[in-house]
């Protein structure tokens, strides 16, 4: 029912220097907050804002977390320091409180790798004491993707201080990612956040050349409907992607194309890798997302990869470790690469 879509491609794409972009003159302008900054917290309330929105098996369990092993570090920090946290987090784009949206399975699976219980309080007025506590998905709270000032307010009381480690929400103007932090007295990014900005600015700044970017697709929430209506068995084809037939889809690329990209990654010096190429989802279809994959693991360049549908294909295909970092937040590091200037970074910078 679908080809996968074979083209040509540049035999080596060069970036040229246009000058800095905005972000960057921000960075060095002014300085982002760090945990050094908190001062001590000792016996001091921390939220946190963790970017856990992840997928999740059919069975409601969490199928990658590795944004949880990312944030893990930021979590044992403050917990040296004497701090109790609590979590702030959300799941996906609820209308409602919907039950397949709750982060209970998130705080199962952090509470195992953590080593210890982690509640999930099921909203901000009923928030259970313990060294760390999750709050249930923010976006159940109306007013959050408003940036509301009312509920960053009532996030503000429940703690002493904020850190935000949720870089894959960083260019969303939420109340849980912006107005809280005007609402506590201290405030500073995790360390996640400070790590994959230092590494977006290496790659904006004094990348290794020839610098190379691959852009990848969509969500995987926006490609519901073609997973749904095309099988892991279904009938596909490789032609040019000038030549599609009515009725057919380009869900892939093809075996041409897939030669040229390894082609050009073998040359790089630095390759920023954004959404994975596809329905990769499909066995039929992965085969893009995974040539990809495998040339970047056997390239020596510096590879910074971005994207939660994408970490998830590189864990799947064996690839993650070849990768030198993983960036938890695609659409931000798109932004961010771009130069625009991100309001959860504008929040934490001096």
């Amino acid at each position: 029912m679908s080809p996968g879509a074979d083209r040509d491609l540049p035999a080596h794409p060069r970036a040229t220097p246009k000058g800095e972009s905005r972000t960057s003159v921000l960075s060095r302008t002014v300085r982002l907050r760090t945990l050094d900054d908190l001062g001590d917290i000792d016996g001091a309330r921390v939220l946190l804002r963790a970017e856990f929105n992840v997928p999740l098996t059919a069975a409601g369990e969490v199928a990658d977390d590795t944004r949880l092993r990312l944030t893990l570090p930021t979590i044992v920090s403050l917990r040296e320091r004497g701090a109790r946290v609590l979590i702030v987090a959300h799941m996906g784009r609820p209308r409602d409180r919907e039950p397949s949206l709750s982060l209970r399975p998130v705080a199962a699976r952090l509470a195992q790798l953590l080593g210890e219980d982690v509640p999930l309080a099921a909203d901000l007025e009923h928030v259970p004491d313990g060294d760390v506590v999750m709050l249930e998905n923010i976006r159940f709270e109306p007013g959050e993707t408003d940036n509301d000032p009312a509920l960053a307010a009532r996030l503000g009381a429940l703690v002493d201080a904020y850190v935000n480690d949720a870089f894959g929400s960083a260019h969303r103007t939420n109340a849980s990612t912006v107005a809280v932090a005007g609402e506590v007295a201290r405030s500073a990014a995790g360390l996640l956040f400070e790590r994959e900005i230092a590494m977006l600015e290496s790659v904006m700044r004094s990348p290794a050349r020839p610098l190379v970017a691959v852009l990848g697709g969509a969500k995987v929430t926006d490609k519901i409907g073609v997973i749904d209506r095309f099988a892991a068995d279904a009938t596909t084809r490789v032609v040019d992607a000038r030549r599609i037939d009515a009725g057919w889809m380009g869900l892939d690329i093809g075996p041409r194309t897939r030669a040229a990209y390894a082609e050009v990654i073998a040359r790089a010096g630095t390759v920023f890798w954004n959404g994975p190429l596809g329905a990769f989802e499909l066995e039929p279809f992965a085969a893009g997302t995974r040539a990809i994959a495998a040339a970047i693991a056997r390239s020596d360049a510096t590879t910074v990869v971005g994207g939660g549908d994408l970490v998830a294909a590189l864990n799947r295909f064996g690839f993650a470790g070849g990768v030198t970092h993983i960036c938890t937040g695609g659409g931000a590091g798109l932004e961010f690469i771009e130069g625009r200037v991100l309001p959860a970074y504008a929040a934490l910078a001096d």
